[in-house]
């Protein structure tokens, strides 16, 4: 298990999410890359500038759905906290 963040990888998930993937999109994109729930968090979180409590919905979320967040509520929750840490970052 790797708790540090791949400098590579964060820099292709901010690609990823300039090209307009969605969170869902780029969790697979990980998930491909056979990181676990804690490493899709680490790399989350460095990637957008979140914290642990910003990115633990991920750990409800699962690629084929069979968890308690579906692809459309993990977006939106990751979303919020990264328009809300924007927000917090240009006051």
């Amino acid at each position: 298990m790797k708790l540090d963040p791949d400098p590579e990888l964060v820099r292709q998930i901010r690609q990823l999410k300039r090209q307009g993937q969605t969170f869902a999109e780029i969790l697979r994109f990980l998930v491909a890359r056979k990181l676990n729930d804690t490493e899709l968090m680490v790399q989350v979180m460095d990637a957008f500038q979140l914290t642990l409590g910003d990115v633990k919905c991920i750990d409800g979320w699962f690629p084929d759905g069979v968890n308690e967040l579906n692809d459309e509520a993990v977006n939106r929750i990751l979303n919020d906290r990264l328009a809300e840490r924007e927000k917090e970052q240009a006051a």
